[in-house]
């Protein structure tokens, strides 16, 4: 299923996993400014913000096309997210403690949540990592910065906080390839250079990691690139084209330039530019050069 939008017309696409046929359904959007447009139990779902900071969800049946209703939840400045499964559907209010529950098969009934009023539950841009309703439980959970997840049943079950295993870190493997030098002002292009690679955990069973890094050691190591790291052999000209008997100093009209990585190359592209004092000859002119060796 994905759905598009065109101003204040939503198109859902769907293609059957019996069969692979596929279907297509248009629906008129009350405004063009839809902040989410999102699916869930045959549902289409539109979630506008209104000027207090709570939103307006509207939603359509899939299959016939038919609105079903509009609902108001409250202020939820760390936006919303949808279950896995597309059941439910949260809106969270980290700094009023607060979280707004929809099940998208009966989203009239929307439910408040009370996380508490603990000072761990803002922390910026990670909410939004970190707050989450865990479908197949049927649990709101909200990990803290102290260690510990808040949850919640919602079926109404008594909040409860879980302190959070510690990860016992035996060891990890990193693996990791050094860019090419750059310069640190100094000059000295090889004391200075990133990285970047994976870190794996030991025995930890999942993907590993990414990691970045940078080494500065001026005066202290000059990193050499391996072989395979260095650019491969090259040629390379350049010329000047001055006016007849001027010096070879002089504002040149034309400036050329050619090259090749090839060994055994016989013809070289290169680049013929008018320069400032050569406009009238026009602009830059691609071309390719022959070069031979004097008779001997």
């Amino acid at each position: 299923m994905t759905v598009t939008r065109s101003g204040a017309t939503a198109t859902a696409t769907w293609i059957a996993l019996a069969d692979g046929a596929t279907g297509q359904r248009q629906f008129a959007l009350p405004a063009p400014d839809a902040e989410q447009l999102t699916v869930g139990s045959g549902t289409l779902f539109a979630v506008y913000p209104t000027a207090t900071g709570a939103r307006e969800i509207h939603w359509w049946d899939l299959a016939s096309g038919e609105a079903g209703g509009t609902v108001t939840v409250p202020r939820a400045s760390d936006g919303m997210r949808r279950s896995t499964g597309g059941h439910f559907l949260s809106l969270w209010e980290v700094r009023g403690g607060k979280v707004t529950v929809l099940a998208t098969s009966d989203p009239a009934r929307a439910r408040t949540f009370d996380l508490g009023p603990s000072p761990d539950w803002h922390w910026g841009t990670a909410a939004q990592r970190t707050l989450t309703v865990d479908e197949a439980n049927g649990v709101l959970v909200a990990a803290g910065s102290d260690g510990r997840a808040h949850v919640i049943g919602l079926g109404g079950d008594e909040a409860s906080d879980v302190p959070l295993p510690v990860l016992e870190l035996t060891g990890a493997t990193l693996s990791v390839t050094a860019r090419d030098p750059s310069d640190d002002g100094t000059g000295a292009t090889r004391s200075s250079y990133d990285f970047q690679g994976t870190f794996l955990l030991d025995g930890a069973g999942e993907a590993p990691l990414t990691v970045y890094g940078h080494v500065s050691a001026y005066r202290f190591h000059d990193y050499q690139p391996s072989p395979a790291a260095l650019a491969p052999a090259s040629v390379s000209g350049a010329a000047r084209v001055v006016a007849l008997g001027a010096d070879e100093d002089a504002e040149p009209l034309f400036t050329l330039a050619f090259g090749s990585q090839d060994r055994q190359a016989t013809t070289y592209d290169g680049t013929l530019s008018s320069t400032p004092g050569g406009e009238r000859f026009g602009g830059d002119m691609d071309y390719t050069i022959e070069l031979r060796a004097a008779d001997r």
